[in-house]
């Protein structure tokens, strides 16, 4: 509110913003391959490769929105997003655990030690993510 209004004719997404999206969006997609070359090095099969990689972008997505909400001035505190990211990782496992939900998404259950690579991998995409926000937003200059 203390900021004019952008221009009408002003893109949707300024140029800091389109570069932190390709740049997160880039690093998310190595990680995911990452994650489908990984996988099955650990000894695990083809569905629990495809099932960590789905669980890996669904929970780096949901990680993904604060890094997402940087911009020159560094957002107050969401509890309500907070409950909505918390939630969404709460149904994100119970997808895979639930037997009708997993059978739906393809036999999408995997064992705990997977879900160690889907937080740890989330965790690390955004730190990364992070550290993209912060490097765009200190070259861009503010409005």
């Amino acid at each position: 509110m203390q900021q004019p209004p952008r221009a009408p004719e002003s893109p949707l997404l300024d140029r800091p913003s389109v570069r932190f999206v390709v740049g997160a969006g880039t690093i998310k997609a190595l990680l995911a391959l990452g994650v489908l070359g990984v996988v099955p090095m650990m000894g695990y099969d083809l569905d629990a490769t495809r099932a960590t990689a789905f669980h890996f972008m669904a929970v780096g997505q949901l990680f993904l929105t604060y890094p997402s909400r940087h911009t020159w001035t560094y957002p107050l505190p969401n509890r309500y997003l907070n409950a909505a990211v918390l939630g969404g990782i709460a149904i994100q496992m119970a997808a895979s655990w639930l037997p009708v939900t997993s059978n739906l998404l393809g036999n999408a259950s995997i064992p705990w030690t997977l879900w160690l690579v889907v937080f740890g991998t989330a965790a690390l995409s955004w730190s990364l993510a992070e550290a993209v926000s912060r490097v765009v937003w200190r070259q861009s200059e503010q409005p």
